[in-house]
């Protein structure tokens, strides 16, 4: 699992994340969380105020790179 989130977003804050994060390692599972500083929610819409370009493009980054090591064969 690769999450991706908004430190300011008060819909998930940080600690549900890390909470959520460790609960899927103590299960086994894969779990790469990203928490942005400074950045709330919907912050890789270019369309929105909360837009932060650095966050979102390392975010899109991410996502590439999480995606290209668990769906090639």
């Amino acid at each position: 699992m690769n999450g991706i989130f908004g430190e300011e977003d008060r819909g998930i804050p940080p600690t549900a994340v890390q909470g959520f994060e460790q609960a899927m390692i103590a299960l086994g599972k894969t779990a790469e969380m990203h928490i942005y500083p400074g950045a709330g929610h919907a912050f890789a819409n270019p369309e929105r105020p909360s837009y932060r370009k650095a966050a979102a493009d390392d975010a899109w980054n991410r996502t590439s790179a999480f995606l290209a090591k668990f769906l090639n064969p």
